[in-house]
This record gives C-alpha cells, sequence and structure tokens, in this order.
C-alpha cells in the first residue's frame, strides 16, 4: 500500500490531535466548573441547613481517554462525573440534579445560556463552542470486597462505575502497543469530515476500532484496514455493545441505529475512493488526491502545492490515576532506583544520588522498584513517567502516559536525555489507588 510517510504523520499530530494548548484549556475549564459546583453548594448548604459534599470528580470520554480532536468549530465537549454520598441525596433523580443545578446557576450568572437540565447530565454551554455535561453519581459506603458502589443518575439511578471506560481504554490500548489511539482519532476525523454527516459518538468508535483493529507496517495501512474491517463487521452485525457489562447495547436508541447505518454507508462509499493506494503504480499525487477526497481537509491541498509547515507541532498528553480510580491513599509506599551502568557493572541507587544532590549520567539503566510497602498482596502496580527540558519538548516525548506491571513491582526505563524528570507509582487494590510515591529523575 502507498504511504505518505512523514506528510500522513505530519496531518495526524498537526491537524488532528488537540494542541497542549487547547487541551490545557480544556482542563482549565474544568477545574473551575468544579470549583463552580464547589462553591455553589457551599452556598446552598448555608441557605437551606443541608450539608451536601463532592466526593469525587472524574474526568470521563475522549478528554480523559486523551481521543479528542481537532474541531475548525470548537465544539469541544467536556465530560465529568460527579459523585456524592448516597446516604445524603434525595431519592429521586430529579431532585438530585436540581440541586446540582441550582448550584451551579449561583456561580454561572455571567453566562448567556443558564446550567441545562438534561436527562443524563447537566450542562453548561460556553459562548465559544465548548460545553461542560456533568453526570451526577452517588456512592454507596464500601462492600464486602472494600469497593465503593455507584449509581449513575439518569432517568432512574443505575449502577454504573464512572471509572470503568477509562479503564477499558487503557487496556484496550495498551493491548494494541499504544497504536489504538491514534486509530480512534483517525476515525473520529473522517467522521466529523462533513458538517451534514450525523455519525456515531466516540465511544462506538472506540469499541468498534479495537474489535476491528487491523495489521499493517504505517499508519495508514493499519488504518485503512481498520476501516475495511468496521465495514465488514457492520455488513453483517450493527451491535455495538457495552465494553464493561456486555449485557448492554451502546445504541440506545433508532437515532443511534441511524447513525451506525451512516458510518457503514460512508465507509461503503469512501473505502473506495482509497483503492487507489492499493495500485501497484499508485503515484504520491494520487495518494494525496486520495486522502485529500477521504478527510476533505486542507491540508492535502496544501501539501500538493508544498504549501504545508512542515514542523511537527508538539503535543502534552498527560494522564491523571484519578481518571482511572478512586484515590484513597491510605497505605504508604516508598519507591527507589537502581541506575546501572552496564559498561562498568556498577549500581548505585537513586535515593544514594539525590541525597548527595546530583544528577543521573546519561545512557544509564533505571529499575524502579517499591522499596517497601505496607499494602497486602493482591494489588496491581501503575506507573506514570513524566518529563521536561528542552530535549524532551524538542523529541515530543514529555509522556505522562500511565501503564501498568501487572503484578510486577518493576518497571526499566533508561537515561536518555537531560533534564529533570520523575515517576510516580500508584498501587491499586479493589479498583483504589492506596498508595502513591513520586521519585525525582533528574538527568544530565
Amino acid at each position: 500500500m502507498y504511504s505518505l510517510g512523514n506528510d500522513f504523520i505530519r496531518f495526524y499530530w498537526n491537524h488532528v490531535v488537540l494542541s497542549a494548548q487547547e487541551t490545557k484549556n480544556l482542563r482549565e475549564k474544568y477545574q473551575i466548573n468544579i470549583n463552580r459546583v464547589k462553591n455553589g453548594l457551599s452556598e446552598y448548604n448555608e441557605e437551606n441547613k443541608t450539608s451536601y459534599e463532592l466526593l469525587e470528580h472524574v474526568v470521563q470520554g475522549s478528554v480523559s481517554m486523551a481521543t479528542i480532536t481537532q474541531n475548525d468549530d470548537q465544539n469541544y465537549d467536556i465530560d465529568v462525573a460527579v459523585v456524592f454520598d448516597t446516604d445524603e441525596l434525595p431519592e429521586g433523580t430529579t431532585a438530585t440534579k436540581n440541586i446540582i443545578v441550582d448550584s451551579l446557576k449561583r456561580k454561572c450568572k455571567s453566562f448567556n445560556t443558564e446550567p441545562e437540565f438534561k436527562t443524563n447530565c447537566i450542562r453548561i454551554q460556553y459562548e465559544d463552542g465548548y460545553h461542560i455535561d456533568f453526570a451526577v453519581y452517588r456512592r454507596s459506603e464500601k462492600n464486602f470486597f472494600g469497593r465503593y458502589e455507584y449509581e449513575h443518575c439518569g432517568s432512574q439511578f443505575r449502577r454504573r462505575d464512572p471509572r470503568a471506560i477509562n479503564r477499558w481504554y487503557l487496556g484496550a490500548d495498551a493491548e494494541k502497543g499504544g497504536y489504538l489511539n491514534p486509530i480512534v482519532r483517525l476515525l473520529k476525523m473522517f467522521t466529523k469530515s462533513r458538517s451534514s454527516w450525523n455519525m456515531p459518538g466516540g465511544l462506538i468508535l472506540s469499541v468498534l476500532a479495537y474489535e476491528c483493529f487491523g495489521n499493517g507496517e504505517t499508519i495508514e495501512e493499519v488504518y485503512v484496514e481498520t476501516l475495511k474491517n468496521i465495514y465488514n463487521r457492520l455488513f453483517w452485525n450493527t451491535e455495538v455493545l457495552n465494553p464493561v457489562d456486555t449485557s448492554t447495547s451502546l445504541l440506545l436508541t433508532e437515532a443511534d441505529n441511524i447513525r451506525i447505518d451512516n458510518l457503514k454507508k460512508r465507509l461503503e462509499t469512501y473505502l473506495e475512493k482509497l483503492e487507489v493506494l492499493e495500485n501497484w503504480g499508485c503515484s504520491r499525487k494520487e495518494a494525496i488526491d486520495a486522502w485529500e477526497v477521504f478527510f476533505n481537509h486542507s491540508y492535502f491541498i496544501d501539501l500538493k502545492n508544498d504549501e504545508v509547515n512542515h514542523e511537527i507541532i508538539l503535543h502534552d498528553e498527560e494522564k491523571y490515576i484519578n481518571e482511572l480510580f478512586y484515590i484513597s491513599n491510605e497505605k504508604s509506599l516508598e519507591l527507589d532506583c537502581y541506575v546501572i551502568n552496564n559498561d562498568s557493572g556498577t549500581v548505585e541507587r537513586l535515593s544514594n544520588i539525590l541525597s548527595k544532590g546530583k544528577k543521573i549520567p546519561l545512557k544509564r539503566e533505571l529499575e524502579f522498584f517499591i522499596n517497601e510497602t505496607n499494602v497486602s498482596y493482591p494489588y496491581k502496580v501503575y506507573w506514570k513517567v513524566r518529563n521536561s527540558g528542552d530535549v524532551a519538548l524538542s523529541k515530543n516525548m514529555l509522556r505522562g502516559d500511565i501503564s501498568t506491571t501487572g503484578n510486577d513491582t518493576r518497571s526499566k526505563e533508561e537515561s536518555s536525555f537531560a533534564g529533570n524528570h520523575y515517576v510516580e507509582c500508584y498501587l491499586i487494590k479493589n479498583d483504589v489507588c492506596v498508595a502513591t510515591d513520586i521519585i525525582s529523575v533528574p538527568i544530565g
């Protein structure tokens, strides 16, 4: 299959992935509105002699899964779960949501549109196209297994874990070697390429991309094979099940079924436009023309005219553990690292290096490990590596992703470039983060 190579990669990073500044903007809006909920509740409680308290808040959807794509209309949505104590809330879902609406109205007086009461959420609409959907949950006391039980406040209270989809997607992306994320983003870019199209939402697309993930040597080939697999799958079966509860469908209304049918029809039409890529004699111009028609994006017109910016824009995609698990941090954890010089065979603890105020030399093997913890087995170990410095920026290697080593308490890295980096470790027991530690990793 003909590949545009770096030109396609440049399209992905510069025109599909949301910029670091826009991602920061979304997270700032999220935090501002969490504060509005808290401050509004405080006023509500004082006025009504109540004691409602926001126990948890969890970013959900495309922001938490990092599958959000660029949108010329800036019509971005931020999904946030807000969690309260079951015993504190009224029984009815309408009464529960009215408390949150009342609290938000107190702190959103400058908005042209008041907070909107919807069946499954409460929406705050910004003038610039953004909107934030607050999904309300209630949380009961820990069960026999030490886990909280959550219920979503929709038309009725239904059992649902606000972090379950985030965890599923993290595992699904890891299973595909980290390549599911780009495929989902590119799939979403296609479904949003025409404003008149009425297509499925991000979760349905993510499930289909995972189920139908293709093989290939380049990102284009994997993407096209995935699209073909999705079309063939929908030709025989249009049902899409919830990945964390396969007894329920993600197609809840007739409108959802129509969107799935639209996706199938659009794939049939536009996959034909990409068939030229399979031709042995496919030219660069033919490939650019095919992708231009497929994505309906001006980048490919500029590419033909050699008017593109050949730099790749940097992106910051840091993940946060509270988006995956409830955090109690009721236990202790001490992290350390062996710094290994394979040339000389010497090994030194990072804690010893830090106590001397020194830095780790380049080209050292780093083996992070749990030095001490009072968390009893079984538990799972999750890690986050966060880089900084000019070299990390230039290589687009800030990282910040979260991955798991299962029950293995060690994680290996290498001192590849200078900077004041850090590593975080999280111990997860019964779907709760019970212990966290962070260790500085200065390299130079």
